[in-house]
């Protein structure tokens, strides 16, 4: 390229010096690099742009994650809880300190209370019983008279080593109400 071309180009008079097309050659220069620079500085825009919104995904995707995780964390602590919540209760329901039918109401409560609920189960006191078979057999009218005595003459003659009629007789004297 000469000069008479750059004189055009810059739309400088054409009896301009070379020195007047060398500011505009520089000037021009300066021009194009601000350009090139401006031009890099929109495009790092856009990257920062895209890298931050691109950040942005990778947070909300870890975020999602470390949700999950904490309610599976959560689900496995509930899970543990009623376990061994249940195994108290065993051991107390076989202790007799509750019975069956209070189960689910100290259940609720071991897993919502925790610790204070375990020491008010360790202490409570075994429930009342009663021997529900005592006089059952009389009750029941399992064996007569004569079966109840028979077996208790049998079992004379045996722990006794003696006969019917001493066997007899024994029993007699202990049981009169099974001899009338």
């Amino acid at each position: 390229m000469d000069i008479k071309e750059i004189i055009q180009i810059f739309g400088l008079p054409e009896d301009a010096s070379e020195e007047d097309v060398r500011t505009a050659l520089k000037a021009g220069a300066q021009a194009i690099g601000d350009l090139a620079a401006e031009r890099a500085r929109a495009e790092s825009s856009e990257d920062d742009a895209k890298s931050a919104k691109d950040d942005k995904e990778k947070l909300e995707v870890e975020l999602e994650n470390e949700k999950k995780a904490h309610a599976a964390t959560k689900d496995a602590l509930a899970n543990e809880k009623a376990v061994r919540a249940d195994m108290a209760l065993d051991a107390a329901v076989r202790e007799r300190r509750i019975g069956e039918s209070a189960r689910e109401t100290w259940k609720t409560r071991l897993v919502n209370e925790g610790a204070p609920a375990y020491a008010a189960l360790a202490n409570e006191k075994p429930l009342p019983t009663r021997d529900a078979s005592k006089g059952l057999a009389n009750e029941c009218g399992d064996q007569t008279d004569s079966e109840k005595r028979k077996a208790m003459v049998n079992e004379i003659m045996d722990k006794e080593k003696v006969d019917y009629d001493t066997a007899w007789q024994r029993a007699a004297r202990r049981s009169p109400e099974l001899f009338k």
